[in-house]
């Protein structure tokens, strides 16, 4: 053919998406199970997480081996240590948040992890590795109520292990999701503790049961399983609501290395010591043993609790299972418009409390008619009305330096309404919630946290 018949050219084409692709986030709880009927274990994850990919878009990496780091058993083709992978392809066993392996022996260590894959074929590292020895497991049903024995029907069921040290870590997850009812199978041979976490979308007045060991009885439930077990009870407490203009705020970190953890005020921030301790539930009950109101720290070790009325109380931080110590782990407001700051001191064998500042409010702040939660707050900020507004409502939030940051407007609302307000965009700090209309003047203090 003639040459001259073709023409030659070249194109060049330019990339213009500047956004990088992250590495995702490796699952964040491992579980695996022997069932000796069918002599197969089953190995199971909870999802990843990765910012471009959707967590349903992921596939799995699983390693299984009999030494440390090993894949004797089943191999992923990446490195172990860093996860970089040594196959472009997605997870060997794709997008299942399970996996079984037959004939694996009875009384043998199995070293076992796994990595997340996105859609751009990148491997996060691999998750802690988990071991066990093979033996058998049992199955552990029951049923979730509130005190008043009505089902609880949207919340986490977690099921912990206790190491040998006596602290428990967390092995899976079971979620109620419209009924009571938990049937958790796989739940290892020894000393387990199940503690149950409500839906503060569903149940905001109900309070996390209590992981530690102390003397009030809604503590979490403790099992020494060697056999299946059935028709457990497992009951969650209301918080009353409160009625008061006193408040108790502190942060929580660790002491600089020393090994133990302080839980104290450092005008909202961490001490300057340590490490911030994030999500340890801190609970406050009356004299009678009753939990008044919960709180979790919030990414910096920070709480704040107000609506306080005057009486004795309890402090317990659910750090450990460690118990309070007895000898101290009281407050008292014997007046209206205080302020307390505490410290609380995490040692080998207990958690000792003591009061560092007692401050007199200038403008107490009473509550009336609203429920307010969660506070702290991430994104969502939700509102209970007790009692009809009587009028239009108009809510604004407030900075300390009286500037309005957001308003919201949503006309006559009734009792028993539920408003959702987002607040996501706000800076981290503390706020005033402002409620008004013909019936109502409601204030309440809010700590917005980072996500």
């Amino acid at each position: 053919p003639d040459l001259q018949e073709y023409q030659y050219g070249c194109k060049l084409y330019h990339h213009r998406n500047t956004i990088p692709n992250h590495d995702p986030d490796p699952p964040a709880y491992l579980h695996e199970y022997y069932d000796p009927a069918s002599d197969s274990t089953v190995f199971m994850w909870s999802y990843g997480h990765d910012q471009e990919t959707a967590q349903e878009g992921l596939s799995y990496n699983l390693r299984i081996g009999t030494t440390p780091g090993g894949s004797e058993i089943m191999s992923s083709m990446a490195d172990p240590a860093t996860g970089f992978r040594k196959v472009v392809n997605e997870g060997n066993v794709g997008q299942n948040l399970s996996w079984k392996i037959n004939g694996l022996t009875v009384g043998d260590t199995i070293f076992w992890s796994v990595q997340s894959i996105d859609n751009s074929l990148r491997g996060s590292p691999f998750a802690p590795e988990q071991s066990f020895i093979v033996a058998p497991t049992y199955n552990v049903t029951g049923d979730v109520y509130t005190f008043d024995m009505q089902p609880l029907t949207r919340a986490e069921v977690y099921v912990y292990s206790i190491n040998a040290n006596g602290i428990p870590s967390v092995s899976f997850i079971y979620s109620l999701d419209g009924t009571n009812h938990f049937s958790l199978v796989g739940v290892p041979q020894g000393e387990v503790t199940l503690r149950v976490m409500p839906d503060i979308a569903f149940y905001p007045d109900y309070a996390p049961v209590y992981l530690g060991n102390t003397i009030f009885f809604s503590e979490a439930t403790r099992l020494n399983v060697g056999q299946n077990i059935s028709g457990l009870e497992i009951l969650v407490e209301k918080t009353d609501a409160l009625q008061g203009t006193n408040s108790m705020e502190g942060s929580m970190s660790t002491d600089g290395g020393k090994g133990n953890v302080t839980l104290q005020v450092r005008q909202g921030k961490a001490a300057e010591t340590g490490m911030p301790v994030p999500d340890v539930c801190i609970y406050l009950l009356n004299n009678k043993e009753k939990v008044i109101a919960y709180v979790l720290t919030d990414s910096l070790g920070y709480f704040y609790i107000d609506s306080i009325a005057a009486g004795h109380y309890s402090v317990y931080a659910d750090y450990k299972g460690l118990p309070m110590d007895s000898a101290n782990d009281s407050l008292l407001f014997d007046q209206e418009n205080q302020n307390y700051e505490i410290s609380l001191v995490v040692g080998e064998e207990s958690i000792a409390l003591s009061v560092k500042n007692i401050t007199v409010l200038e403008n107490p702040l009473i509550p009336q008619g609203i429920i307010v939660f969660p506070n702290p707050v991430k994104d969502l900020l939700y509102l209970k009305f007790d009692m009809a507004a009587g009028g239009d409502v108009q809510i604004r939030l407030i900075a300390m330096d009286g500037s309005v940051q957001k308003s919201w407007q949503p006309g006559r609302v009734g009792a028993g309404y539920v408003l959702n307000l987002p607040v996501a965009d706000l800076p981290v700090g503390l706020y005033i919630l402002s409620v008004e209309s013909d019936k109502l003047n409601f204030k309440a203090r809010i700590l917005k946290i980072r996500q």
